[in-house]
């Protein structure tokens, strides 16, 4: 933060000793607004129409319809590649494209957008670097702007402009299939990245050499969906529930400061705001993007999201322009669900006729879109050279590719394996993932959902193991972990096979049966294991590191927010890192575990409020429905642990301490099963907290708003939050990072982490 601080006073001290440079840029952006202003009034409205269509080029018709419709953009969505997926493919694809825009009455350029999100991911060979959860690890704004740098050069090497980049999304349930998308749960942490990547994108100039459009996305509250809400009973896509206050301090925030720093574009989310689709969503466009955040450039809907909005098309494009959409992503799929952006540019032209869409919106949506090519410099130089082929992929992109995955990269525990000795003679990497380059990519990667196998350049985890140890020892691959015991060392690699959005969310992020097995395999030879699970995939939603004892697994788990400190280990390939702190709670025989919760409360304590079997039935049966003899287990522990006679702050975690050895009313109210259950739809119901079992059992003379309801009939509809089998059980459903540990385990592990 001292850093940020610092760089902006500098900033701020430029400016001041440039007023001729400031001036100068206040008369481009004035000449600019000209142009694109006096460029409308020459357009038809089919001109215009064509300039609000963006469309996948392989769902083009034909070529010529970029001339005939007057086409302002396409896109390459996942796996939308030339042909010869090489980058001088991409740029000859690029160039013959805009030769049709070229051609028309006013000659606009096209402007072509692509999903590079962890590098020019679609390009083959390009450089892949890890996705956003990763950098949120590494919590390095100067790496991430080098990396967004490094992704423009790529980007511009092969022809395009525009990248649908960075993610500015919260994301708040690991069950999630684009959590690997977000850099963090925390929003400052969001903001502080997010604006580090769009001035890698866009430099200080969207008409610099090395300058690409970023796109922030998805305008908002995608990371908040209530699961079971979203398509197929998942999270993807579903519904924010959240009151205004907390979706603007939280969500909203940072897209302010990406239009505060000068985004060109904004990308409009596919989730719904309180059941209201967000690509029909006026208010929280035209109100609060445009008018009161000020935000000046551009609007663009993602891929057909504007055909969820009503069951018929004309009436779902007009509620999306009048609500503020200025390009919409049509983008012409074939299928049967999907509309031909023949059909799109009809019903709105229709629609414009019949004054159901002003043209004063039509006219403000072009002139937005025309200022950012002015401003990019594409009427000045539409077609691209062949000139910086190189730059994809190149020596000093994949060397700070090496560095955003050393700063990654998460160890959550070392028992003394760490470095691995150089005189350790056999080493077996086991696991599928150990030696896949799609799986260790993720998804999008080449294709939308990524892949298995060689899909593009890279190193294996095989591969860098060989290349570290030389011919120091002998190093042997097993998929399934056959003559394990023959070696002196073993590195189980598991994790998650690559997804994207629409088919990655989770209802357990348990690892599958087929991991499971092979580490129960591999830890019956007695060999020390060291489990990567960290390494595999920059899409793997948590980090686990799991020892089979005799109580069961020990997991440890892992978020992107966590706060993390360097941990340094001699002749070590990478940097790694140790959590700084764990805050823990036991119950049943196991401890439930939180990592660094942002939800944990610290004060001074009531002391009349202290754990009694009474508030535990209060709160915990009232709002769980835990059966009873649960619940008895549970004060049995805390009983247990009391220690009357000891004086008030020896042994109390919390800061206001008490007479307790391990745990309190606080304790219990801030870190167990309570707050985890309430975390899980990370809503407030505080008229919970006077002992109403049921929506009905709320007293009519209560006045609720709509928000409340909605929040609350969810929250008692959803019957995966109660659990009548157990403590256990129930914990397993919800989202939370929560872990089981035997009691000594845990006391065990504590001081490394601690270290």
């Amino acid at each position: 933060m001292a850093l940020s601080k610092k760089i902006l006073f500098l900033e701020l001290a430029l400016i001041m000793l440039s007023p001729a440079k400031l001036h100068s840029q206040q008369n481009k952006n004035k000449t600019i607004s000209i142009k694109a202003k006096n460029l409308v009034t020459k357009m038809t409205l089919d001109e215009k129409i064509g300039q609000i269509t963006q469309v996948d080029h392989r769902y083009l018709e034909q070529k010529s319809d970029i001339k005939t419709y007057f086409l302002g953009s396409l896109l390459s969505g996942g796996g939308a590649t030339p042909d010869t997926n090489n980058p001088r493919s991409w740029g000859r694809m690029y160039n013959e494209y805009q030769d049709f825009a070229l051609d028309t009455r006013l000659g606009i350029p096209l402007i072509y957008g692509i999903d590079a999100v962890h590098g020019h991911n679609n390009v083959y060979g390009a450089t892949i670097f890890p996705h956003n959860i990763g950098l949120g690890c590494s919590n390095d704004e100067e790496l991430v702007q080098k990396i967004s740098e490094a992704t423009a050069r790529e980007i511009l090497a092969t022809g395009l402009d525009w990248t649908f980049a960075p993610c500015l999304a919260v994301s708040q349930d690991e069950r999630w299939g684009r959590t690997f998308e977000s850099y963090s749960e925390d929003t400052e942490t969001v903001t502080r990245l997010g604006i580090a990547s769009i001035k890698g994108y866009q430099g200080n100039n969207l008409n610099n050499s090395n300058s690409v459009l970023a796109c922030a996305k998805h305008y908002v509250g995608d990371g908040s969906t209530i699961f079971g809400t979203g398509i197929n009973g998942g999270i993807d896509r579903g519904d924010v529930l959240v009151d205004e206050k907390e979706l603007r301090s939280k969500y909203i925030e940072p897209f302010r400061s990406a239009v505060e720093n000068g985004v060109g574009s904004i990308m409009i989310s596919y989730n719904s705001w309180q059941s209201k689709r967000l690509h029909g969503h006026s208010y929280l466009i035209n109100d609060i993007l445009k008018k009161e955040l000020g935000f000046s450039g551009f609007v663009v809907s993602d891929w057909a999201a504007i055909d969820d909005i009503d069951e018929n098309y004309k009436t779902s494009i007009i509620t999306a322009i009048n609500a503020g959409i200025d390009m919409v992503m049509v983008p012409g799929e074939h299928s049967d669900k999907s509309h031909s952006y023949i059909e799109f540019i009809n019903l709105l032209k229709e629609s414009v006729l019949e004054g159901s869409v002003s043209l004063n919106r039509i006219d403000d949506a072009v002139y937005r879109i025309l200022k950012i090519k002015y401003s990019m410099g594409l009427f000045e130089k539409p077609l691209k050279d062949y000139k910086k082929l190189n730059e994809v992929g190149s020596s000093r992109n994949r060397e700070l590719a090496r560095t955003g995955v050393n700063k990654s990269v998460v160890v959550l525990q070392n028992n003394n394996i760490l470095p691995i000795s150089k005189n350790i003679k056999n080493i077996l990497v086991a696991g599928k993932h150990g030696h896949d380059l799609g799986y260790q990519c993720g998804g999008w990667t080449i294709s939308w959902q990524g892949g298995s196998g060689n899909t593009t350049i890279g190193t294996t985890i095989l591969d860098g193991i060989r290349d570290k140890i030389g011919n120091h020892s002998s190093l042997t691959f097993s998929e399934n972990g056959d003559e394990a015991s023959d070696h002196d060392i073993i590195v189980a690699v598991v994790g998650e096979t690559p997804y994207a959005e629409m088919q990655g969310d989770r209802e357990s992020l348990e690892l599958s049966n087929k991991d499971k097995i092979l580490i129960e395999k591999l830890i019956k030879t007695g060999k020390p294991i060291y489990e990567a699970t960290f390494v595999i995939d920059n899409n793997l939603i948590r980090a686990d590191l799991m020892n089979k004892t005799k109580d069961g697994w020990d997991m440890y788990e892992v978020k992107s927010s966590s706060k993390l400190k360097p941990y340094h280990i001699e002749d070590a390939s990478f940097q790694w890192y140790v959590l700084s702190k764990i805050e823990g709670l036991k119950i049943n025989n196991a401890y439930v575990v939180t990592i660094n919760s942002q939800y944990a409360k610290d004060g001074d304590i009531d002391q009349d409020k202290l754990f009694t079997k009474n508030n535990i039935t209060k709160e915990v049966n009232e709002r769980l429905g835990l059966v009873p003899n649960e619940i008895n287990k549970m004060q049995d522990i805390i009983e247990r642990d009391k220690e009357p006679n000891t004086p008030i702050g020896n042994h109390c975690s919390k800061p206001h301490s008490c007479q307790y050895k391990k745990l309190c009313w606080e304790d219990i109210k801030d870190n167990s099963v309570l707050k985890l259950y309430r975390m899980r739809s990370k809503q407030k119901f505080d008229l919970f907290d006077d002992g109403y079992k049921t929506f009905d059992d709320i007293p009519e003379d209560i006045k609720l708003s709509d928000i409340q309801q909605k929040q609350i009939t969810s929250y008692l509809n959803n019957k995966s939050f109660i659990d009548k089998n157990g403590v256990k059980e129930f914990i397993e459903t919800i989202e939370s990072p929560v872990s089981y540990f035997d009691f000594e385990t845990f006391q065990n592990a504590v001081p490394r982490f601690d270290n």
